[in-house]
């Protein structure tokens, strides 16, 4: 008896072919008779990332940000007078593949970036953390730029990043520490009347704001001292905005805040929007609207100065005039000189 006939079997399917990166050329000819154009152009293609294949070719993965940004830059070569061609295509191969990421590689940016932090960090407890802050918020600018353009990204995006918010986090603890030295407990006017105040150089936006508070409503006759870094503080001063001085940043306040905390001066609207503003400069937010002109007021001031005192004159009628301009907008509140400290 036969055998039923065996059906043979199926074939395997066939591999799926590898997904190789669709890509965007612009060939392009610039108009040496317009260099306006070209530096346009050539500017444009660095912001947007584009790598170089060689003179005239540059590539980049077709996106459609970068698909519109080419072809405005193909129209605008075009118009000046130039050749310009975009063209889309795929990796050849896995060898191609590589050749054409390695061009987008970012490594040694992030790399020179992670230096740059790690030389802030050798300042924690010793330069000013404001001012540390500061620079910091400038290199989390650098690195979203940095980002932006990392097309593969890998270990060192997200290595840097998380290297920026543990040092964010430390420097903001810096700024306003849990456990701050502890302020005079006595909090009768007399007790700060006619007194010596000192502060620390550098004389950034909440020194000299907390100077002009203490000016015009604690101690009206208040002697002021801005002493360098390491110059020993005067006998019986009352110190101010530097680390374990008796009026210092404390949990979330800045030093102005706290001043105006400890001398029961919170019910003056105007003096709270100044500390809004301050805090804005200090922490480089930038919240309050008014921060960005008054920070640049205060960087002319500087320019401009040829003492600290003579920069503490100029914050002074800065202040002064930020202060009547926010109490004409609280009519109901009274207008007062030094605090009345109960």
């Amino acid at each position: 008896m036969l055998g039923k006939s065996r059906r043979p079997p199926d074939p395997a399917p066939p591999a799926p072919a590898p997904q190789f990166t669709a890509w965007l050329a612009l060939i392009a000819s610039l108009p040496t008779h317009e260099p306006s154009v070209c530096m346009k152009v050539l500017r444009s293609l660095e912001s947007m990332g584009a790598a170089l294949l060689r003179e005239g070719a540059y590539v980049l993965p077709d996106a459609l940000l970068n698909s519109m940004g080419l072809q405005r830059l193909e129209m605008l070569i075009v118009s000046a007078g130039g050749i310009a061609q975009l063209i889309a295509f795929r990796s050849r191969d896995a060898a191609q593949e590589v050749t054409l990421r390695k061009l987008f590689d970012r490594t040694a940016r992030y790399e020179e970036l992670r230096r740059t932090l790690e030389g802030l960090r050798v300042g924690f407890g010793v330069s000013d953390p404001a001012a540390i802050a500061r620079v910091m918020k400038r290199q989390a600018r650098t690195l979203s730029t940095i980002a932006a353009i990392d097309f593969f990204a890998g270990p060192a995006k997200s290595d840097l990043e998380a290297l920026l918010a543990s040092m964010e986090r430390e420097v903001h603890a810096l700024m306003f520490p849990e456990n701050p030295a502890v302020a005079p407990r006595e909090r009768s006017r007399g007790a700060f009347l006619g007194k010596e105040w000192a502060t620390r150089q550098p004389l950034v936006a909440d020194r000299l704001a907390c100077a002009w508070l203490i000016r015009r409503f604690i101690d009206p006759e208040a002697t002021i001292r801005f002493l360098e870094t390491s110059e020993p503080l005067p006998h019986k001063a009352v110190t101010f905005g530097f680390d374990r001085a008796q009026f210092t940043a404390a949990s979330d306040r800045i030093t102005y805040e706290e001043l105006i905390r400890f001398f029961r001066l919170t019910n003056d609207a105007a003096l709270q929007r100044i500390g809004q503003v301050i805090r804005s400069i200090e922490l480089g937010d930038h919240r309050s609207p008014e921060a960005p002109s008054v920070d640049v007021m205060l960087s002319g001031a500087r320019n401009r100065a040829s003492s600290h005192l003579e920069l503490f004159a100029e914050s002074e009628k800065l202040f002064d005039l930020l202060y009547d301009q926010y109490f004409l907008a609280t009519p109901t509140r009274s207008k007062g000189g030094a605090a009345a400290i109960t």
